[in-house]
């Protein structure tokens, strides 16, 4: 049960094809817009075709991490081992299990407990589906899976056979929905899929997809497989082109922050902030093995390399320039190995080696872009620290002006708060002038990123302009908006109290401090 349970928190989904938005009819392509299913009929694909069509799309999309290592597979299909065995647990989850059947009845055989699969069938779809299977590694990966402590999946092992088990959606907590669908099929026989996903079962709206898919005569999913899945974080209009990718300036921090949120960090005697243009690891004595350049605004994994230390990267060119040294790495990992270690340090003292403290918070998501990118630190069986991922969001801009970009909330009234604070409520939209030491005055100010589904009830807190912290639970998403109360500790410390509700029920408490006396 642990294993499922494990799966199910990283939430599941429903298919609709509601609320189609209009397109126009481009030259040398056909628009397929499926307000149902049955309007289909008279279409180039006929119900049983966009049926599959969909089971392979909403597969891929919900295969896609939400956390911050999706990015190391960014736009790929089935590119990884992981991938490739999710693909195949999420199959018998994503439509109802009519549409699975007759998706897969040449490949796999349905019993009572599930579908069962040999290592040729389990071949066999993730080719239909796009990907490439390499030897016996699938397979392999599976098989550790099945006796592994902590599992992404869960089959049973029947002879040289898995069984991958047949779970409803209706049972569970919550599970992400696709909608708005849009079908255009160009000349030379790409076929290209718009989507959009949902959490549920609140109907947050969280990101736009596009599917890219080719014509393989060979697949079981209606003649075609994926070639290529863009997914971005849903926004609106105005932020969307407001967001600059090339006016990049770049300063190597003298130190480290004190808060993840900065994004810095130190390799080996170097410190470094992210985005951190590719030069100034190349200046370190560090080379980038990379096969070609991305076009602008696109990324491509690589490779940093000194003596034989390597790091797994994410590079992206923001500037259009053809050249390695003007990229910029986004995202990188280090995980140390008795053979190979690579000093390190981040924010808060963290360094390579450090035993692991009790209650000490070694994680960020960043609330900004739906807690999809940030730091995660890793711990060896000892509990030491050996190694950390980090991504930066896709959007160079002051993090101040993307809280006010996606914020209603305006800077309304002055508020000064007397001396001896009790149990203050708070409001959204208003400037608190809290008393502190030395007569220093604070300005305190909330708001909500209201503009989008994903971050209604995220919270802001603002301390004399700068961006304090982003809170959206600490055991899942508000589904409401949390109280906010100012107080006072017997220190004479002032600090923030928000209590809300997260999406699955949970009371969850954060306190932040104002001021600290040392």
């Amino acid at each position: 049960m642990k294993k499922i349970y494990i799966l199910i928190v990283l939430s599941f989904l429903m298919m609709s094809c509601q609320n189609i938005k209009q397109i126009e009819e481009k030259q040398n392509s056909t628009y397929v817009k499926p307000s149902s299913i049955a309007s289909c009929s008279n279409s180039q694909f006929s119900d049983d075709e966009i049926e599959k069509i969909k089971l392979l799309a909403e597969t891929v999309a919900f295969g896609k991490s939400n956390f911050i290592s999706g990015i190391e597979y960014e736009n790929t299909v089935l590119n990884s081992d992981e991938e490739q065995a999710l693909f195949l647990f999420n199959l018998n989850i994503m439509s109802d299990e009519d549409v699975a059947k007759r998706t897969l009845n040449k490949v796999a055989d349905f019993t009572s407990d599930g579908m069962k699969l040999n290592e040729g069938s389990a071949k066999e779809i993730i080719q239909s589906a796009g990907g490439k299977v390499a030897d016996t590694r699938l397979w392999s990966y599976i098989l550790n899976e099945t006796r592994a402590d902590a599992s992404i999946i869960y089959v049973k092992e029947v002879g040289n056979e898995f069984i991958f088990p047949i779970l409803s959606k209706s049972n569970l907590e919550n599970y992400r929905e696709y909608k708005n669908w849009e079908f255009i099929k160009e000349g030379n026989d790409t076929l290209t899929v718009r989507f959009r996903e949902y959490l549920e079962p609140e109907d947050i709206y969280v990101h736009d997809l596009e599917l890219e898919l080719y014509k393989n005569s060979e697949s079981i999913f209606a003649g075609y497989s994926a070639k290529k899945i863009t997914r971005k974080l849903a926004l609106p209009d105005d932020v969307k082109s407001n967001s600059n990718l090339s006016n990049l300036t770049y300063t190597a921090p003298d130190g480290l922050s004190k808060d993840m949120k900065d994004y810095t960090f130190k390799l080996e005697e170097n410190n470094y902030r992210l985005p951190v243009p590719v030069k100034a690891f190349t200046d370190d004595g560090w080379e980038l093995n990379l096969t070609d350049i991305p076009q602008k605004g696109n990324k491509k994994t690589a490779e940093l390399v000194k003596n034989s230390k390597k790091i797994p990267v994410t590079v992206c060119n923001y500037t259009g320039e053809e050249n390695k040294e003007s990229l910029y790495v986004v995202w990188f990992k280090i995980n140390n190995t008795e053979k190979e270690k690579i000093e390190f340090e981040l924010s808060g003292g963290i360094k390579n080696g450090d035993k692991k403290i009790e209650d000490k918070k070694y994680y960020f998501l960043d609330g900004l872009y739906n807690d999809e990118f940030g730091i995660k630190i890793t711990f060896d069986n000892n509990d030491l620290v050996n190694g950390f991922e980090m991504s930066y969001a896709p959007d160079n801009i002051d993090r101040i002006e993307r809280i006010n970009m996606l914020s209603t909330d305006q800077s309304g009234k002055e508020i000064r708060l007397e001396p001896d604070i009790k149990y203050e409520k708070l409001e959204r939209g208003k400037i608190y002038l809290i008393p502190a030491s030395n007569n220093e005055i604070i300005k305190l100010e909330i708001k909500y990123l209201d503009r989008v589904d994903w971050g209604k009830y995220t919270l802001c807190l603002i301390k004399n302009g700068e961006e304090l912290g982003i809170y959206d639970s600490t055991c899942g998403r508000f589904i409401e908006y949390p109280e906010i109360t100012l107080n006072k500790d017997d220190n004479g410390d002032v600090y923030v109290l928000i209590n809300g509700v997260d999406s699955r029920n949970n009371e969850g408490e954060e306190k932040i401090y104002i001021t600290r006396h040392r």
